[in-house]
């Protein structure tokens, strides 16, 4: 079998679906994360200085609770 032909003998025209990569947009997310996480450890450099416990992780702003959860909190 000719390696321009699948294993049902057609070929795939639809592969435009396939995410493309984008290595510069990898790289910047790279950088932020690098960024976040050496702020990160300067903050807690500052806080072992005063003593006090460093921050352990990154800090994600979680979602504010929705109605329904808020009315379950209220039983």
């Amino acid at each position: 079998m000719s390696s321009a032909q699948g294993a049902y003998g057609a070929r795939a025209k639809d592969t435009d679906f396939r995410k493309k990569w984008d290595k510069e947009e990898y790289a910047e997310k790279a950088r932020q994360r690098d960024e976040e996480e050496k702020q990160r450890m300067r903050e807690n450099e500052e806080l072992q200085k005063q003593g006090k416990k460093p921050r352990k992780g990154r800090k994600d702003d979680l979602p504010k609770p929705t109605e329904l959860m808020k009315r379950r909190e209220g039983r």
